[in-house]
């Protein structure tokens, strides 16, 4: 049963990327895109949700507890190392988390368009970070370490922390790239 579920949770993600993809830009040149959700978009989904809870070779009806396994993958297929969203982030999206079904019937994609538009402001934020830290020398006198595997770990409780946390991240990749080799203007 976990198995057709996380199969079911799957193909609603991509469903849902597959529609990020083709939604309309609502943005000038100089801000990041901002997608919205569309008619056809939340048509889509209402038939995917009917075709998954009626033909599936197990039909598994889409209900407050479908809902938190698709909102969970859909936050592990933005963020799964959480690099990007705070606890804070988290604990926002947390109202939403058993209601996705509740949205699909009332063709309602605000909430996940709402999760990726921050997500995308949040990788715009670390990319920038990213850069200004590349900017300047790395102090290597001390002992520190980055944990690679991240799944599993806590997410940040504030942005203070994600920024400790990809200063240590950026830190390493510099040192890995310059122990290949990688003459240090081309790794910044």
């Amino acid at each position: 049963m976990e198995s057709s579920m996380r199969r079911i949770s799957l193909i609603l993600v991509l469903l849902a990327a597959c529609s990020f993809a083709v939604a309309k830009p609502v943005a000038d040149a100089g801000t990041p895109l901002v997608l919205k959700p569309t008619a056809d978009q939340a048509e889509a989904a209402i038939w995917a949700m009917r075709f998954l809870s009626r033909f599936h070779y197990k039909p598994v009806p889409l209900d407050d507890a479908m809902s938190e396994k698709i909102f969970d993958g859909f936050l592990d297929s933005l963020d799964g190392d959480h690099l990007f969203f705070t606890q804070a982030d988290i604990d926002t999206f947390a109202s939403v988390r058993d209601k996705l079904d509740d949205a699909v019937f009332e063709r309602d994609l605000s909430a996940p368009f709402a999760i990726f538009t921050l997500y995308q402001q949040r990788v715009a934020e670390r990319l920038d970070y990213s850069r200004k830290l590349l900017s300047k020398p790395f102090d290597f006198s001390k002992q520190e370490s980055y944990e690679y595997d991240r799944e599993k770990a806590p997410w940040a409780k504030n942005s203070a922390e994600l920024d400790d946390l990809w200063r240590k991240r950026v830190k390493n990749d510099w040192l890995r790239l310059k122990l290949a080799n990688k003459p240090a203007k081309d790794i910044r």
